[in-house]
């Protein structure tokens, strides 16, 4: 019977721990102002390109259509919450450069070694990639 009570007990307390995201503006709703262009990712709080690459910031409050949400000039894609997401390019093979795109955000606190983490995002093909 004690068993069955640490169980339950333990079921109990699982089902109300909540892990602690560790990435600031997740789903790229805080914004310091809406997009104008495609590669405005600097209208974001927190996120950055480390690189030369231009993702894409798209965002429902903007008045240019070719980035607003869920209809833009890359086909239609509603966010996962909220009003905004980026788009990269992850690899073209058409090009002799190789281009990439690539996103960063410094997180809310330093990972610990031999500490597992969850890491999960969703991904969307755009319906106009080529």
């Amino acid at each position: 019977m004690k068993n069955l009570a640490l169980i339950l007990l333990f079921m109990f307390a699982t089902n109300y721990i909540q892990a602690q995201n560790l990435v600031p503006n997740p789903s790229f709703e805080d914004t310091i102002s809406c997009p104008i262009n495609l590669a405005d990712l600097s209208k974001t709080t927190f996120w950055t390109a480390p690189t030369q690459g231009s993702p894409d910031y798209f965002n429902s409050c903007t008045n240019n259509s070719n980035i607003d949400v869920p209809n833009n000039g890359f086909g239609s894609q509603a966010a996962i919450s909220g009003n905004a997401y980026v788009g990269i390019q992850v690899y073209d093979t058409q090009s002799v450069y190789s281009y990439r795109e690539y996103i960063q955000v410094q997180l809310q606190q330093t990972l610990v070694s031999g500490q597992k983490y969850w890491v999960s995002f969703y991904v969307s093909l755009s319906d106009l990639n080529d």
